[in-house]
């Protein structure tokens, strides 16, 4: 989870991840670090280790992640919410630790709102359903996590607008969907878009990381609207031309590559069409 602090500021600590916290330098926001932080040997509410990524050493972290007891859960709810005071977002990425209810974060989502935070939400299957009625911001599926979600085989864009739509009316203020080499589709209240980054075949090199640097992106154009749909775009674009999970810099965007339109091509067939 990564408070942003001030206005829309961007968030500059992020977690997540199979299960096991990770961070990175926040896309296109220059001179600046990230804490990894991971529960150190004992409870995960008493101890906590800290180490600073430098923006020019990129690791990948995957593991399983530490094991919560059932009483750890209420004191790691209040660890977040007191780490977020006066933020403008808390980005909740990845599947939660072993032994936390998949309600974990329908529990953070329903604080933040309460403390007046947006939340946006990267995460799949119980743990997203769960959340849904406590209306998080933004969420973040993929094209198989969004069909894994709505029960149901999508194969076109038609059938991906339809499912964000039906995930809205179940909570999601917007769903901002990836939809790999097909772009993205964002669909919210003030409107849906459809958006597109040209990116050279040959020029693809990992896609590691690509979904966190476009919910950055995101989020640093303010988390609403076509210039947010644009700005994680260009970010995920420039991911997915990096070695492994290198961290992108503002000299690695090319906002020009990138297309965003009203005029929704419903007929579009994903690449790669999603099963339930």
């Amino acid at each position: 989870m990564g408070p942003a602090r001030g206005g829309g500021e961007a968030p500059n600590h992020l977690s997540g991840g199979e299960g096991a916290p990770h961070a990175g330098t926040v896309p296109g926001v220059p001179d600046r670090t990230a804490t990894l932080s991971r529960p150190a040997q004992g409870p995960a509410s008493r101890q906590v280790e800290r180490h600073t990524i430098e923006r020019q050493q990129p690791r990948t972290t995957n593991t399983s992640g530490p094991q919560f007891c059932p009483t750890e859960s209420p004191t790691s709810l209040e660890t977040v919410r007191t780490w977020s005071t006066h933020a403008a977002w808390i980005a909740c990425c990845g599947s939660l630790p072993r032994g936390l209810a998949p309600g974990w974060y329908a529990d953070l989502v329903a604080g933040a709102r309460e403390a007046g935070t947006r939340i946006a939400l990267d995460t799949t299957g119980p743990a997203l359903l769960a959340a849904l009625p406590a209306r998080p911001d933004v969420i973040k599926p993929n094209a198989s996590e969004l069909a894994a979600a709505v029960g149901r085989p999508l194969s076109t864009l038609a059938d991906v607008t339809e499912a964000a739509q039906e995930l809205r009316a179940r909570g999601a203020g917007a769903v901002l969907a990836s939809l790999g080499a097909d772009g993205q589709l964002l669909v919210a209240e003030e409107g849906t878009y459809y958006g597109t980054a040209r990116v050279p075949v040959d020029r693809v090199r990992s896609n590691v990381g690509a979904g966190d640097a476009s919910l950055a992106g995101f989020l640093v154009a303010g988390g609403t609207g076509p210039a947010a749909l644009a700005s994680a775009l260009a970010h995920g674009a420039a991911a997915v031309q990096l070695p492994g999970s290198a961290m992108l810099t503002p000299a690695d965007l090319s906002p020009e590559a990138v297309r965003v339109t009203q005029d929704l091509p419903l007929d579009l067939r994903l690449s790669e069409p999603a099963t339930a």
